[in-house]
């Protein structure tokens, strides 16, 4: 990759060796040049290293042969069999950073390359992210310059963008977008969910100015390249007026609490059934059951992976938006505002409406895990210790880390269904739960 500007968010990050990415994730892949290491290592007579190290690298390479993705071993608990009891990686301690596998060393780093360069984002699975604990990372900029070379994983953006399955956009285009997402999100003068929701709003709205705009160049079944000076005229209308018109739709609470409980339900089951089996979910018998289930809304729910299943009551409250506290809304508009910065949006396979609708479903699915964990931990209310830990499980398991909805989308009637709601007018306030009055 040759050398190109690098951009990073207003925020913070040390490692304070919690631990947590040594355990969380299942499969730690091995890059050639960390395996090429071992091999040197192994086969150099005067290393000095602990008979244990030695043998745990062995182990590490002795599932590596011909094409097979090498991996990390595991120990019984599920964590990295290179974790020490301090939590610290005995690779590093012993070795030196550079004989941890590359995947090991970018973390908690997301690395986005972009026609105007490199963006770094970070992964809310680490505790110190999502507290915002550290060194500003605009004190790392030549570190980070030197990790983005080298890193195991960079996604791509290319110069044209799916806005939807009809629409492509320049990446000049999504800017301006992501620019009017992000003044949306910043009005304080309103909730947290109705500016997630105005976002929806203002994406819809646009999509429809569209339609109308470039209806006489429309064909059937293609994708139509939007020239820059439409996205522009609709942007700059809307920040002229301040988004007054889309906060005046976005006010509305158009939701229905059944298609809620239906929707999230069914996309925490397949998690669950994915969890146990590591196998694609079907619809079948099963998942008409959960489907049943929820919309009568009685029982109990399976969250990975929470060993305690939690009843429905517990996981849907229409009041969660008038209580968040000043400390909750932060740390999720946080969050919010790092998924638009890494471009979590143009790197959605189905497009920037789509990306958008996936934000809005992380937030609420941070929402019920947060009173999942209050819950098991007999606590009256969701604390923000309890959507801290709410916003790092669902960034593993449902977000950036997760090919959860990949998957469901090799299934095409589970595909049909979720594009079902994802397609609603309403979706955001079905959502979020902001409920007709």
């Amino acid at each position: 990759m040759g050398k190109a500007h690098i951009f990073v968010p207003k925020a913070s990050f040390t490692c304070h060796q919690c631990g947590l990415c040594c355990r969380v994730f299942p499969s730690i892949e091995i890059d050639h040049a960390t395996k090429t290491l071992y091999q040197r290592l192994l086969e150099t007579s005067d290393v000095g290293t602990e008979n244990t190290l030695q043998k745990h690298i062995q182990l590490a390479l002795s599932n590596c042969a011909g094409d097979q993705q090498c991996v990390l071993p595991r120990k019984n608990d599920g964590s990295c069999i290179f974790l020490s009891t301090d939590n610290t990686c005995h690779l590093h301690a012993s070795l030196g950073t550079e004989y941890k596998p590359q995947l090991c060393r970018d973390f908690p780093f997301i690395f986005r390359c972009t026609p105007g360069g490199i963006y770094v984002g970070l992964s809310f699975t680490c505790p110190s992210v999502v507290a915002g604990k550290g060194e500003p990372l605009v004190e790392k900029i030549e570190c980070l310059e030197t990790a983005a070379q080298q890193a195991f994983r960079v996604d791509r953006i290319s110069e044209r963008i799916d806005f939807d399955d009809r629409y492509r956009i320049s990446w000049q285009g999504y800017q301006l977008i992501e620019e009017g997402l992000s003044n949306i999100t910043e009005q304080n003068s309103v909730s947290l969910y109705e500016r997630l929701s105005a976002g929806f709003v203002y994406l819809n709205m646009l999509r429809t100015w569209l339609d109308t705009a470039c209806d006489d160049v429309l064909k059937p079944l293609e994708q139509y390249d939007v020239p820059d000076e439409l996205v522009e005229r609709y942007t700059s209308f809307h920040k002229e007026r301040k988004f007054t018109e889309i906060f005046r739709i976005a006010q509305k609470r158009r939701g229905t609490q059944i298609p809620q409980r239906v929707f999230l339900s069914l996309i925490t089951g397949c998690a669950a059934t994915m969890w146990k089996t590591g196998q694609p979910v079907r619809a079948g018998w099963g998942f008409l059951r959960q489907y049943v289930a929820a919309m009568i809304g009685l029982g109990t729910q399976e969250l990975p992976p929470l060993s305690s299943r939690i009843p429905y009551h517990v996981l849907y409250k229409d009041d969660t938006e008038r209580n968040l506290s000043p400390e909750v809304s932060s740390m999720v508009l946080n969050y919010v505002s790092m998924c638009l910065f890494r471009k979590d949006l143009p790197t959605c396979p189905q497009g920037i409406l789509r990306g958008w609708a996936l934000v809005i479903l992380l937030v609420k699915l941070s929402e019920i895990y947060a009173h999942a964990l209050s819950y098991v931990a007999r606590s009256p209310i969701a604390e923000t210790t309890h959507w801290a830990d709410a916003l790092s499980l669902v960034e593993t398991y449902y977000g950036h880390h997760s090919k959860l909805f990949s998957l469901l989308s090799q299934s095409p009637r589970l595909s049909m269904i979720l594009d079902s709601f994802f397609l609603r007018k309403n979706y955001s306030d079905t959502i979020l739960g902001r409920l007709k009055e």
